[in-house]
């Protein structure tokens, strides 16, 4: 059996194609290439430093496109999406997520060099090339925290904050997510979150 190729836009230095290279050839792209450097040898099958908005690869070429927290960071984020459409093959699917609701934009994202966050309206007037099969909210038990912490430190200087949490605290957060993702898989909806996944097809014609 022919094994799948997938493009891993945005992929900074690699953290998650050691699981994602399981499933088939990985091309991992970024614009960053200091970021590429890094990513383990092994971990992907090829390493491009490219434009999201300019891809340099042929037409219906992938299988599968991973791309998480990145679409934010492009001013021209239509033409990545279109650029995404272009090299997916037919029936090829791309799999995306990013921050939600652009009411919380504040120093956090900017420090981070976000454009903007997503309502699901303007998500889905990207999207208008692909078929639509899940597009909803995630991280969504942290969220009321969170989005109050996003508000009251909104207009503040621009800085990363890195916190040391208590080991518990680490395990409450990772097993929160990875019940919400169990929930997401058995067709769970939530009914907002920090962030905005989609699994979107390019249909055959």
């Amino acid at each position: 059996m022919q094994s799948a190729e997938i493009l891993v836009i945005g992929a900074g230095v690699g953290e998650d194609l050691c699981v994602i290279n399981k499933f088939g050839n990985v091309t991992a792209v970024d614009i960053n290439s200091e970021a590429l450097k890094h990513i383990p040898s092994g971990s992907c099958t090829r390493k491009i430093k490219a434009d999201a908005c300019r891809l340099p690869f042929h037409n219906n070429v992938f299988d599968l496109i991973l791309s998480f927290d990145v679409f934010e960071h492009i001013e021209t984020d239509k033409e990545a999406f279109k650029e995404a459409f272009r090299v997916l093959r037919p029936g090829g699917k791309l799999i995306f997520s990013v921050p939600a609701y652009q009411w919380l934009f504040g120093s956090h994202d900017v420090i981070l060099g976000h454009k903007r966050r997503y309502s699901m309206r303007l998500i889905k007037s990207r999207l208008k090339l692909f078929s639509v099969e899940r597009l909803g909210y995630w991280n969504t038990f942290f969220f009321p925290i969170c989005a109050l912490l996003r508000l009251f430190y909104k207009r503040s200087k621009p800085k990363l904050n890195h916190y040391k949490l208590p080991k518990f605290i680490q395990n409450v957060l990772t097993y929160s997510l990875y019940f919400e993702s169990i929930l997401i898989q058995y067709g769970f909806y939530f009914p907002w979150g920090l962030s905005i996944f989609g699994i979107v097809k390019k249909n055959k014609k």
